[in-house]
């Protein structure tokens, strides 16, 4: 849950979400992350340091604020064919992936969007919304600690390394779930 997660601190069981009506893990991660910079800089300001900043985002259970998802509102009602081509475009247009690169073919398992039933397509768009404001939120939550580092003067000295693990949080296969429980 990032609402109520289940934590230990070293092997301490803690509760940070406990009295906070607004509790989100990743914010919370993100603050704890700038609080450690901010004391090891104190205590010992020429010493590196090394953050492995590991979020729950995009795993389940996809969990944000709606703010986040509503920004995202009606951007995935093509489907996800149409989401494919484009960000295939648009990785060849920044040169992510080099001219002449084939896209991968649509995996059997997965349905063309065309041939998806129109009953399901507003509750995978939504999903792919949910997924988007989630990734969007971790992002900005990485932007907080990124801006600290710059705001102090560190940002030029430090090695940032951002490695994903599987991409898109597969539970509940091409029709999504809303309660793996």
């Amino acid at each position: 849950s990032q609402a109520e997660p289940s934590l230990l601190d070293q092997t301490t069981p803690i509760n940070p979400h406990v009295g906070k009506d607004n509790y989100h893990l990743t914010e919370d991660l993100a603050e704890q992350t700038i609080s450690w910079i901010r004391h090891q800089k104190t205590s010992a300001p020429d010493k590196p340091f090394m953050i492995y900043f590991a979020p729950g985002a995009t795993h389940c259970p996809l969990q944000v604020w709606s703010e986040s998802i509503e920004k995202f509102k009606g951007q995935f009602d093509e489907g996800w064919d149409v989401l494919r081509e484009l960000t295939y475009q648009r990785q060849l247009e920044m040169g992510i992936i080099p001219a002449g690169t084939e896209n991968t073919p649509r995996p059997d398992s997965i349905p063309a969007w065309e041939d998806y039933p129109d009953e399901y397509k507003p509750v995978a768009s939504r999903l792919m919304e949910l997924y988007a404001g989630f990734l969007a939120h971790t992002d900005a939550q990485i932007g907080r600690i990124i801006h600290y580092l710059e705001k102090t003067g560190q940002l030029e000295n430090t090695v940032i390394i951002l490695a994903a693990d599987n991409g898109a949080s597969g539970e509940g296969g091409p029709n999504g779930s809303v309660n793996e429980n």
